[in-house]
């Protein structure tokens, strides 16, 4: 009986919980700036091909003859398999007060308070979604047509597409997990006066002008944080309106009009007299910096150098990064791919110890594969890219 007694109260507590855990999610939606979005159905998976020798690329090792086979053996079992569409994620909150520690947690280096607003070029997460020459997507031929004509209708950008990355780094001992960079674009109606195509083209679905970047990053069950960003695309380029961070114990959020930059503790900033190419947020820059290469706005090449101002809940900074030489990395999937390194200058007046470096792939539509997020002298996180997918 008391045994009967006790499970019932069990239940009857965890019931509670859940109950408290959802009302406390949907207190913390409504504060947000990210409106929702349900994710696409990707069907496809990106390969390279015909990729060449880049200039000041190391030569591969000879014993990537042995496994290279394996590598692609393995992405041949996957390639063309549709995959499960899966619904926005909100993660849990921590809405306990946190204990004061000596030292910092992987959640404290990941997510710094507003104050010292670490300096994520962040991020994470992700470089560009442009269409390449050298890239080919594995699509039923019979489709060929509809999607050439949806992608000029697009002005150049790719349809949804979504990366997946396996995370290894150091922070007190080796660290495990994975990470998603996601762009999406809802759909609509083509006219022949929002499109200035011919008859032909009006009645398609085609991408609207709305955009949504995510960024989901998942440290082994310790930590996890997303990064939103939504607002248009535009000739230029992507033109932000919001961008979202989502921590274990807080959400932080930036807005963008098109004078000002108006940051969560109240501060409106104006936008830089200098910004030729619009404003960017931490996960949006990645989607921008990719178009840039692939439309030839911007030269990816040893010695050269590209700019690009952030908004993030901290502050407004001009970013600069360095090109260095094309790299060969060797991939889970997707095996040796040759990459251009990133590398972000200091900043004058950081907010944090965070910086974030990335890798770009000319032959996987300039692609970020590879993201390095130093936390510290001694800490870091490592993403490479597994598979690359899109609609």
């Amino acid at each position: 009986m008391l045994a009967r007694l006790a499970v019932a109260l069990l239940l009857a507590l965890a019931a509670h919980s859940i109950a408290l855990w959802i009302i406390a999610q949907q207190i913390a939606a409504m504060g947000s700036v990210i409106k929702p979005q349900t994710d696409p159905l990707f069907t496809r998976q990106i390969t390279q091909q015909g990729a060449t020798e880049l200039p000041g690329a190391s030569p591969a090792p000879a014993a990537t003859a042995v496994l290279q086979p394996k590598r692609r053996a393995a992405q041949s079992n996957i390639a063309g398999a549709a995959t499960k569409s899966v619904a926005i994620e909100t993660p849990t909150q921590d809405i306990t007060a946190q204990q004061s520690t000596p030292s910092p947690t992987p959640t404290e280096l990941l997510a710094p308070a507003t104050p010292t607003d670490a300096a994520l070029p962040e991020s994470t997460p992700t470089a560009a979604l442009s269409p390449s020459a050298t890239a080919t997507v594995t699509a039923p031929t019979s489709t060929a047509a509809a999607q050439s004509a949806a992608l000029a209708l697009q002005g150049e950008w790719p349809g949804d597409t979504r990366l997946s990355y396996q995370l290894g780094g150091y922070y007190r001992g080796e660290l495990f997990g994975d990470a998603q960079v996601q762009w999406t674009r809802p759909t609509e109606t083509a006219t022949a006066s929002m499109t200035g195509a011919d008859a032909a083209s009006s009645g398609a679905v085609v991408p609207s002008d709305r955009y949504q970047v995510r960024i989901d990053i998942n440290v082994g069950g310790l930590a996890r944080v997303q990064m939103l960003s939504q607002g248009r695309v535009r000739a230029a380029g992507l033109q932000p309106e919001a961008y979202e961070e989502v921590l274990p114990s807080s959400r932080r959020n930036v807005r963008l009009t098109t004078n000002e930059v108006l940051l969560m503790d109240g501060r409106r900033l104006p936008r830089p007299p200098e910004d030729m190419d619009g404003v960017q947020d931490t996960a949006s820059q990645f989607v921008e910096l990719g178009h840039r290469f692939s439309t030839g706005r911007a030269r990816l090449a040893k010695g050269e150098v590209v700019r690009v101002w952030l908004a993030r809940p901290g502050g407004l900074d001009e970013w600069v990064y360095d090109i260095g030489a094309a790299e060969t990395l060797y991939l889970p999937l997707l095996g040796a791919v040759q990459a251009y390194h990133l590398k972000p200058r200091p900043l004058a007046r950081a907010r944090g110890t965070i910086v974030a470096e990335m890798w770009v792939a000319p032959s996987l539509q300039n692609l970020p594969v590879r993201i390095k997020i130093t936390l510290d002298a001694q800490s870091y996180l490592d993403l490479t890219v597994k598979k690359i997918e899109q609609r």
